[in-house]
């Protein structure tokens, strides 16, 4: 990670792999993938977070490549609430041409429950047949409990500088 401290900015590079855990080929290519990943989020625009994170994954046993983003905008509310854009990945498929590029909106809270932070958050998502092609849900609800732990040091091998 690199911050660019006078436009309260983060910048980063790492990588990305994904292993052939698909069960079906219509939930994933069924290959090995490597690739790049790169993000870029900031904090310029007061109580909000915004930026995005792109993987460019390619199959080490094909001639496959994708591409996925994630858009970030959340703005931060009293007492540890947060609403904003959704975790959901938008995807373009080389394979066949699918795409999937859901509209999500995520309200959550950072609460805790006795010392243990807990990130919880509901999130409805709708994708139009003109923003997906391929298997993709048109509509669903994600709701999600993450622990979190802030004093945790991963180290530089994942990206973590201690």
């Amino acid at each position: 990670m690199y911050p660019v401290e006078k436009l309260k900015t983060n910048l980063g590079a790492g990588y990305i792999a994904v292993a052939p855990t698909a069960t079906d080929p219509q939930l994933g290519l069924q290959e090995w993938q490597l690739g790049l990943s790169i993000f870029a989020i900031t904090k310029a625009i007061p109580k909000w977070n915004l930026g995005a994170l792109v993987q460019v994954p390619f199959s080490v046993e094909s001639d496959f490549y994708g591409v996925q983003m994630q858009p970030i905008a959340v703005r931060l509310l009293p007492n540890n609430w947060y609403v904003g854009w959704g975790d959901l990945i938008w995807t373009l498929d080389d394979r066949n041409g699918n795409y999937n590029l859901p509209i999500n909106l995520r309200i959550g809270k950072v609460c805790k429950i006795g010392k243990q932070p807990l990130n919880v958050f509901l999130m409805p998502f709708y994708t139009p047949d003109e923003l997906r092609k391929g298997p993709a849900s048109e509509w669903g609800v994600k709701l999600s409990f993450t622990l979190l732990f802030p004093k945790i040091k991963i180290g530089p091998v994942l990206g973590n500088r201690s």
